[in-house]
């Protein structure tokens, strides 16, 4: 026997063996041995699992994460497996929020008859911890309650000032008159122009005496400004008809702006927020329509069925910018409504960064701007409230999935600062920690690539990275049961790992085809083969559906992630996919670029003048569940007096 053969026969023997011996078959005796399988015995294994627990805890209970959870529940241990509160929480007593609707429930009840709101329906439950947790960037404390869409009027606000804003074309409308009746087109002549559209706006008529009005305390704020990439057109105008791109941009960024606006002349109508809470984002497109085509009308003195009907073709249609195309038949849905907003427009709409220059992630990385690269973080997760509401919990729990509210577990996770950022590099809890280091990840990216703006947009390239965001995310979910049951959904936690693998790809590279990529493969792969499956029932398929053709450019299949939509058939009840948005906006600051999609999209909603503000997403929320937040489109000036 050789010496190596000697060595592999005492290890085997160390281990339990193979039974060199071996054993004769009945059936085949004579013929051949058959090997008996190895025992398992401890001895196999390099390490003790309980040693090393022992070893990790102490490191493990420095981290930002497990101060968080311990906090969270209420000094639990966080890693613990088993709530050894569990019924001993007193139930409903213990949030605020669910002992006001059952005081409520009950007067309800009392004054009409018939029951209402009652814990005693149903499965018993509040039995668990009910988590109060922190908004990101405030001081403000909410349940998830607060953060239901139907109980926050701050997010019901954002969606109303989406879905009542269309972008209408100035250039084609005055063309026409000028070409058609050879009127002059002035200074004078525009600004009475927009002076008659807020007069429309708020309810009035304009052209004939027998129309009825509306009250404008109702339709208060209702109302139009321009904007062009031309300085000099800019200057016609009043001051209080203008957002002003020098003003709300950064000079560099304003440049580029201007660039991609060019000389047109756009209008962006804000019709009041009580016509789209009472109809519906058609009414919004049409209503706009009739508004600008009567100040027209009104303003240049029009007549004539003819030129009437070229103006209303030109303010109805021509280069008219919706916020949302009419969603496919089973969704029956109008324009302007949430599932047809395209994700490069929802990036748009978030102007967190409008007082940063356009420098890209990684060159902030390589010259050492902090400050930049903190600003546009924070912008990143500012637009990161906004989108996680306006996809998952508007348009997937209220729209799609009836309002259960599950959705806003979801949201929670994400602005309550547990999966933020500092998730991607093992953190948690603060953010402000958290995010520092990430900062330290990406210093280190920056000095590998030195002078390169960009990583090449290649598979194989970002496939590494993708895998380490994945399951980074992965293990703290693996090492945190509490974390586990905070997000108890697996949608909700399909978000999160799809969240993290993607916005490596796209903070990396400026690539939001290749984030969609990573979307699909984090989850449909990475956190597939990790915990093999992902969401609950048909939840998973739209991922593993989705990577087969995330790089195609069809409509019905990949499509660029810009235009794509809530409504594309195969992502449309999948709470993973939803967070395009951020990756779109992601990618876009990775590039150095001033929009996703549409610079005009980006002027728009830099505006201050909006009943939401959209510089501030969080704080916004957090003052609606303090109560504190105004909404527009109230109707009590016509409510009996109380």
């Amino acid at each position: 026997m050789t010496t190596d053969e000697e060595d592999r026969k005492k290890k085997d023997e160390e281990i339990g063996g193979w039974g060199v011996e071996g054993s004769t078959s009945d059936a085949d005796e004579g013929r051949f041995k058959v090997a008996e399988l190895p025992v398992a015995t401890e001895k196999m294994y390099k390490y003790d699992p309980k040693k090393m627990q022992e070893k990790m805890l102490p490191r493990e209970r420095e981290s930002p994460m497990y101060s968080a959870m311990k906090e969270l529940y209420e000094g639990a241990d966080p890693m613990d497996i088993v709530d050894k509160k569990m019924y001993q929480r007193g139930g409903v007593q213990q949030c605020r929020t669910k002992m006001e609707f059952i005081e409520a429930g009950r007067k309800i009840a009392l004054e009409r008859g018939i029951p209402s709101h009652s814990r005693e329906m149903g499965i018993p439950m509040c039995q668990r911890t009910m988590e109060n947790f922190k908004l990101v960037g405030t001081d403000a404390y909410a349940t998830y309650d607060d953060i239901n869409f139907m109980n926050n009027t701050a997010m019901q606000q954002m969606m109303d000032d989406l879905k009542r804003t269309v972008i209408v074309n100035l250039d084609i409308p005055h063309r026409t008159i000028q070409l058609r009746l050879g009127k002059e087109i002035s200074p004078e002549t525009m600004n009475l122009f927009m002076e008659t559209l807020q007069h429309r706006l708020s309810g009035g008529a304009v052209i004939q005496e027998h129309m009825s009005e509306i009250h404008p305390m109702l339709m208060k704020d209702g109302y139009a400004k321009v904007f062009t990439g031309d300085d000099d057109l800019a200057e016609q105008f009043d001051r209080r008809y203008i957002i002003d791109v020098n003003k709300e941009f950064h000079p560099d960024r304003a440049e580029q702006i201007k660039v991609g606006i060019g000389s047109k002349l756009c209008c962006a109508v804000h019709e009041p927020t009580h016509r789209v809470r009472t109809m519906d984002g058609g009414a919004i497109v049409r209503s706009s329509a009739q508004s600008t085509t009567m100040a027209f009308c009104a303003a240049y003195r029009l007549t004539g069925e003819s030129i009437l009907s070229d103006i209303a073709f030109s303010t109805r249609h021509a280069q008219q910018v919706r916020m949302g195309e009419p969603l496919w038949p089973s969704r029956s849905r109008a324009p302007n409504e949430p599932g047809g907003m395209p994700f490069g427009y929802l990036s748009d709409v978030n102007p967190g960064d409008c007082e940063t220059p356009p420098i890209p992630l990684m060159e902030c990385m390589a010259t050492g701007e902090t400050d930049v690269m903190g600003q546009l973080m924070a912008s990143l997760m500012n637009g990161g409230g906004m989108w996680t509401e306006l996809t998952t919990n508007a348009w997937y729990g209220q729209y799609m999935a009836g309002g259960v509210g599950f959705n806003a577990a979801g949201y929670s996770v994400l602005m309550g600062g547990f999966v933020d950022l500092s998730a991607l590099t093992g953190g948690g809890g603060e953010d402000e920690e958290g995010a520092a280091q990430f900062g330290d990840l990406m210093g280190s990216m920056g000095a590998i690539l030195g002078e390169h703006k960009r990583m090449p947009a290649k598979w194989n390239t970002m496939k590494p990275f993708i895998h380490m965001a994945c399951h980074m995310v992965m293990d703290q979910f693996d090492k945190y049961p509490t974390m586990m049951e905070m997000a108890w959904g697996g949608a909700i936690r399909t978000f999160a790992v799809g969240y993290a693998g993607s916005m490596m790809a796209a903070m990396f590279t400026g690539d939001a085809q290749l984030t969609q990529m990573a979307a699909n493969y984090g989850v449909a792969f990475g956190m597939k083969e990790g915990w093999l499956r992902t969401g609950w029932s048909g939840q998973e398929v739209q991922h593993h559906v989705g990577l087969a053709y995330a790089s195609s450019l069809r409509p019905e299949e990949g499509g660029l992630p810009e235009l794509k939509n809530c409504n594309t058939p195969y992502m449309s009840y999948t709470v993973g996919a939803l967070g395009f948005p951020m990756f779109c906006y992601g990618a876009m600051l990775a590039r150095g670029s001033s929009w996703s999609a549409s610079p005009l999209i980006k002027v728009t909603f830099a505006d201050r003048d909006l009943a939401f503000d959209f510089r501030n997403v969080v704080p916004e929320f957090a003052k609606a569940c303090l109560r504190e937040f105004e909404p527009a489109g109230e109707r009590d000036i016509m409510r009996p007096a109380r």
